[in-house]
């Protein structure tokens, strides 16, 4: 599956991933607007973190254009 069958697919109990992520980037790109030391936006980077969220929240991401994403659990002693 693609990643434009996946930015078409409803994923159940995830639509408003992809509506933060863009709410995100306006934010984002108002911030470097207004920062006295000019920014671009694409300078910016956006690192999710998944926080053991499962599979489908992940792919949500992704078809919102998140690129970079993390993991962080307890390691077992």
């Amino acid at each position: 599956m693609g990643q434009t069958e996946l930015a078409d697919e409803p994923i159940s109990g995830f639509g408003k991933i992809r509506e933060n992520i863009h709410n995100l980037r306006e934010r984002i790109r108002e911030l470097c607007k207004k920062s006295k030391e000019p920014r671009r936006p694409e300078d910016i980077r956006i690192v999710a973190v998944s926080k053991g969220h499962p599979g489908p929240a992940v792919r949500a991401a992704v078809a919102a254009g998140i690129g970079d994403i993390g993991e962080n659990r307890v390691q077992e002693a």
